[in-house]
């Protein structure tokens, strides 16, 4: 457990905004191994990754934040084993990954929320039971994805109280050290 909370800090404090998929799955799965550690009949977990993906560059800190959303919010009182799964594929010139869990779903009023408001200073999702505000980091890693790639890019979630949720994270597909100049910042 040491080992993984090593590795996940590493990652932390790197100073690149982006690395590669491979550093990205290694971060998450060293939080999902101290998560199972933790809760572990809460929840399993498979990741399926493809191998010529692994070099490709994306955002740090991406997947872990939605992850952990499943872990607290989506397998909150659930009395069956929750299960994650985290995948990806290659769409032409764009990476698609999906972050899915058979948890308990976001209420279409909640999911409106964390869609709609650009700013998430402005909204006020706190949970009443421990004015935790929830949804920020899906907001976070929205927008980071946003503003570093454009409005081509981003997240989209599909959910359903009771039945779960998938959130599939669109990014565009670069080897690591080429540059993006090419692709640009077009809106």
């Amino acid at each position: 457990m040491v080992t993984r909370l090593g590795s996940m800090l590493r990652i932390s404090i790197l100073q690149r905004e982006e690395i590669t998929v491979a550093q990205e799955l290694d971060h998450l799965l060293s939080y999902l191994e101290i998560q199972k550690y933790r809760f572990d009949d809460l929840f399993q977990f498979d990741i399926d990754v493809p191998p010529a993906l692994m070099n490709c560059l994306m955002p740090k800190l991406t997947l872990q934040p939605l992850v952990e959303n499943c872990i607290q919010h989506g397998f909150e009182g659930i009395g069956y084993m929750g299960h994650i799964r985290v995948t990806a594929r290659e769409e032409g010139e764009r990476i698609a990954f999906w972050v899915e869990d058979n948890g308990i779903g976001i209420p279409p009023e909640r999911l409106a929320a964390i869609e709609a408001v650009p700013d998430p200073s402005a909204w006020h999702g706190d949970a009443p039971e421990t004015g935790e505000r929830r949804g920020l980091g899906v907001r976070n890693v929205a927008d980071r994805i946003r503003i570093r790639y454009g409005d081509r890019y981003g997240l989209f979630i599909c959910s359903e109280p009771g039945r779960g949720t998938v959130i599939k994270i669109v990014i565009p597909k670069t080897a690591g050290g080429v540059a993006r100049e090419a692709e640009g910042h077009a809106r």
